[in-house]
């Protein structure tokens, strides 16, 4: 089983800060729900592990001054919660 080894995994989907905050909101929950939908059908997770979350572009790690910085924001964290 690919859900043994941890209880919970949250995953937060992240964007830069192109848009509105609204848009960016539900576009994060978008790939965060896009990535637990993988999780499930091609590896099998218990989805009832997996908690997505969108947290929009409220925590970038780069800039938003440029491209690179703003590919950076775009991105999917887990957080694995263990036994």
């Amino acid at each position: 089983n690919s859900s043994r080894g941890f209880e919970t995994l949250v995953i937060e989907g992240h964007t830069c800060s192109l848009g509105t905050a609204k848009y960016n909101r539900n576009l994060s929950r978008k790939r965060a729900l896009r990535i637990k939908k993988m999780l499930v059908s091609e590896y099998g997770v218990d989805p009832r592990k997996i908690i997505p979350v969108g947290r929009g572009e409220a925590h970038p790690i780069s800039t938003n001054k440029n491209e690179t910085g703003r590919e950076k924001n775009r991105r999917v964290e887990f957080k694995i919660y263990r036994k």
